[in-house]
């Protein structure tokens, strides 16, 4: 158990590792205050063993008091807030993550499976991809986050699997238009994990690919200047439920989701809307 902590760190914040064959398991973190120019709370990277039954709770992240440059030349409001990943084989499950105040930081939820395949054990071979389930994030605040958006995806034929966001508000800075981004993803299966890696998503808000079973239940979300992205882009996903969403200063002139290869869905329009497509299926 960590608990009771102030920490205020150049590089992550509170990190899990998992280097040999067991998992890093059973571990509870609450009523901690974490600043970070990087991950302020994360699992990850090394992964060999994986993460099970582990419980985030009562937690602030907050921009650091530093005044000094960061070391890794990254945003001074942090790169992620909740970072949460799979990379080198093992098994991330089990995670119930309940009341964070989240503010700043450039992607406030980033979720991650890839393949980067790194033994950390001497003869290891690394030779499976592992998975990506069974996680519970609510009760979430994110403000005056950055422009990158948050993110869920995992690999090509590897869905991440089983994922919850209830009652959760992300509001970021906006203000992005056409050519400010990209509006394709890259796989990047062998690279780091890293929401720096994906910068400003097509999407302002979240960006889900590769995945089963996504349901978002009570998200209010908004940008403090327009944006001329989607707020939420959903590619190759099996099971997608979003309802009971408040989207602030909507102009209903694009819709609230924008998706394709997308099947067994329930996608409500967001509260108060009154004209237009809410839901782009672009393969129908």
């Amino acid at each position: 158990m960590l608990s009771n902590s102030i920490i205020d760190s150049d590089d992550d914040g509170i990190v899990l590792k998992s280097t040999g064959a067991a998992a890093c398991e059973d571990i509870v973190i609450t009523n901690c205050v974490v600043s970070s120019f990087c991950n302020a709370i994360k699992a990850g990277t090394e992964t060999t063993g994986g993460f099970k039954n582990v419980s985030i709770s009562n937690c602030v992240i907050k921009p650091s008091k530093e005044k000094g440059k960061p070391i890794w030349d990254t945003p001074r409001i942090g790169v992620s807030g909740l970072s949460l990943m799979i990379v080198d084989g093992g098994t991330l499950e089990g995670f119930t993550v309940n009341n964070l105040t989240i503010h700043g930081t450039e992607s406030p939820i980033y979720i991650r499976l890839g393949n980067r395949a790194r033994p950390h054990t001497p003869g290891a071979v690394v030779n499976t991809i592992g998975e990506v389930k069974n996680i519970s994030i609510s009760n979430v605040v994110a403000y005056d986050a950055g422009t990158w958006g948050s993110s869920i995806t995992g690999l090509q034929g590897h869905p991440i699997k089983n994922i919850s966001l209830n009652n959760i508000q992300l509001f970021s800075k906006g203000g992005l238009k056409m050519g400010d981004f990209s509006t394709t993803v890259e796989e990047d299966e062998k690279g780091y994990p890293h929401a720096i890696t994906y910068g400003n998503l097509p999407s302002h808000t979240l960006y889900v690919r590769h995945a089963e079973n996504i349901s978002l239940n009570n998200v209010t979300i908004g940008t403090e200047s327009p944006d001329s992205r989607f707020p939420i882009i959903v590619d190759d996903v099996d099971g997608l439920q979003v309802r009971n969403i408040v989207w602030k200063n909507a102009d209903e002139t694009k819709p609230l989701v924008k998706g394709k290869g997308i099947s067994n869905h329930a996608v409500e329009a967001p509260l108060g809307w009154t004209d237009g497509d809410y839901f782009d299926l672009m393969d129908e």
